[in-house]
This record gives structure tokens, C-alpha cells and sequence, in this order.
């Protein structure tokens, strides 16, 4: 654990002040150790995590968290153009607003765009996540000394206020209740502090909708992920020749779902096949119409809203509470 981190932190039980016990040190950072609080609650150190994961009740909300956990440990390749993926996701912000900020990456699964914000100059990037993929994460990125692993549940987060910026990308609309989670979140930022946050859209998505999720519903949510991993490979193949072959042209963007199959063209296999698995794996998988993606900025009383569309499928927004 980051020497740095523990002044962000709190207890998610009273929100009172922790303090470290460390029983294994590596390199200035603690290993293995304790974070307690006043109140009485304790916390481990383990790999040099801090752990306050508390799983979710329902089946199937705890299913989401088990199978991402895999997803993350199982594709944890670096793959090229994840920073102008990660720039992309995040427009209109880029890099002047991570510049010298403390961020959070909420729901980082195995920490890539953690470790991009961490090398576009942010002082200080935590990554939280309530699966297993905090491992991969912390594996990742252990060697820049300006980022940080968490492993919590975004309703229950163990931070103050710190925050300059929260981002949350592909992760709200895995929740039981994507708005629920996105004024979680909202909760940690600092007054004047931006939130960025990008879900799938149901405009766009018809085919998908119709054809593709109700598989994933009935079938391949239920497969064991070992399994689903191997059925992606055989999916992915034909998909990634195609890709290729069409998509790649200038003329690939007139075809259907010509957007965003388009951009997918550009990675490599693996990163195909993730893909893949990504779609079919989740138990919960939301796809939100832009209004109602748009109210969850208006609710949370934000200000200088921006929600925009990307790869014609899916929404980015943007907004900053007020005051600072």
C-alpha cells in the first residue's frame, strides 16, 4: 500500500479516520498489515491491498463480481492503443484535466486505464474494485508511485473527498442500479471536482438487444467462465477476420455497426476475443437511453453537463459539482 493512500481513506462503517499497522514492508510500502478505525472496525493489508470488500447479497450481483474477477485476471495482456482508447472514453476531458489531480478510476477491474491516467500526469490515481481483478490491477501498476489499488464496493467506497476526478468507464451499467452507483460516487469528489462516466446505450444497440442479450441472459452468463473463455475463442475468430477484411477500409464505417466496429478493428485478437467474453460473461448488463442517462447528472444536481455519444452505441457524460 501506497504510503500516500492512507490519507484518502476512511472507513466505509462511520467514515472515521484509519490508521495503518504495517507487518510486512517492501520498498517503503506496506505488504501485509491493518488499517483500523476508532469505531472498531479493522481492515487487512494483503498483497498490499486494502481490503474493505464486502460482497453483494443477491446471486446475481455477486455472479457479476466473480465473473469480472476472472475476466481481469484471465485477459490482463497490455495491449497497444490503450491510451488513445482511454483518451476517447474520456472525451471531451483529456489530459490537462488529469494533469497534477487526484483521481479515481471506480471499478478498475485489472487497473489498464488506472495506469494510463497514472502516466498522463495525475499526482495521485487510485483504482477500486470489488473483484478479484484488484490483483492484475495491483500487479500493473505497483511500479508507478503515483498510483494506488483499493479493493471495495463503489456503494460503500472508504474515502474522504479528495477526489479532483472519479471516472467509472463500462462499469455502471453492470451494477443492479447504474444511478445508485453513479451518485456513489459523486459522494467523493471534491467541491468543484469533475465525475465522467461512460455506459452502453440502448439507442444503437437494437441488433444486440434483440439477438445477442438474450443469449447472454438464458445461455452464456451461466456457462462456467473457463468454458465461456474458450466458446469467445471460437466466436472471436470469424469476427476478428471480418473485422480485418472490412472493417479496417474507409468504407468499413457505412457498414452496419460501422462506428464501432470500425475502432474494434484497430486492436489486435486478444483484445477481440475479450471482447467477446465481455458481452456474453456479465449475469447484469443495462443499456441506458440517453435522457436517462443525462437525469442522473441533472438528479445529482450537477453543473456544466456534457453527454455525448460514442461509436454511435453507447454514452459518455461529463459534470462538475458546483462550488471550488
Amino acid at each position: 500500500m501506497k504510503p500516500w493512500l492512507l490519507a484518502l481513506l476512511a472507513c466505509p462503517e462511520c467514515a472515521g479516520e484509519l490508521a495503518a499497522r504495517a507487518d510486512q514492508t517492501e520498498a517503503g510500502e506496506i505488504e501485509t498489515g491493518l488499517l483500523r478505525c476508532a469505531c472498531g472496525a479493522e481492515f487487512p493489508v494483503r498483497g498490499g491491498i486494502p481490503r474493505f470488500a464486502r460482497g453483494p447479497a443477491r446471486p446475481e450481483a455477486r455472479s457479476t463480481v466473480e465473473r469480472f474477477g476472472y475476466q481481469w485476471r484471465a485477459f490482463r495482456d497490455r495491449l497497444p492503443g490503450y491510451r488513445e482508447a482511454f483518451l476517447d472514453w474520456m472525451a471531451p476531458l483529456g489530459e490537462a484535466d488529469l494533469r497534477g489531480g487526484v483521481v479515481l478510476d471506480a471499478g478498475c477491474g485489472g487497473g489498464r486505464f488506472t495506469d494510463v491516467a497514472a502516466s498522463l500526469g495525475a499526482r495521485m490515481v487510485v483504482g477500486a474494485d470489488l473483484s478479484e481483478s484488484v490483483e492484475a490491477a495491483q500487479e500493473l501498476v505497483r511500479h508507478r508511485a503515483n498510483a494506488g489499488i483499493v479493493q471495495a464496493d463503489l456503494l460503500r467506497l472508504p474515502f474522504r473527498q479528495p477526489f479532483d476526478l472519479v471516472f467509472t468507464i463500462g462499469v455502471l451499467h453492470h451494477l443492479p442500479d447504474g444511478e445508485e452507483g453513479f451518485t456513489a460516487l459523486v459522494r467523493h469528489l471534491r467541491p468543484g471536482g469533475r465525475v465522467h462516466a461512460w455506459v452502453y446505450g440502448r439507442e444503437g444497440n437494437e441488433w444486440l438487444l434483440r439477438f445477442v442479450d438474450p443469449v447472454r441472459k438464458r445461455l452464456t452468463s451461466r456457462l462456467p467462465p473457463a468454458v465461456l473463455r474458450v466458446a469467445a475463442l471460437a466466436l472471436a475468430a470469424p469476427l476478428h477476420l471480418a473485422l480485418r477484411v472490412l472493417y479496417r477500409r474507409r468504407s468499413g464505417a457505412r457498414l452496419p455497426y460501422g462506428a464501432y466496429l470500425s475502432w474494434l478493428a484497430r486492436f489486435p485478437f486478444p483484445h477481440t476475443q475479450q471482447v467477446v467474453f465481455d458481452h456474453l460473461s456479465a449475469p447484469i448488463a443495462h443499456y441506458y437511453p440517453r435522457d436517462e442517462f443525462r437525469g442522473w447528472f441533472e438528479k445529482a444536481r450537477l453543473e456544466d453537463i456534457v453527454v455525448s455519444a460514442r461509436n454511435a452505441n453507447s454514452w459518455r457524460g461529463t459534470a462538475r459539482v458546483p462550488g471550488g
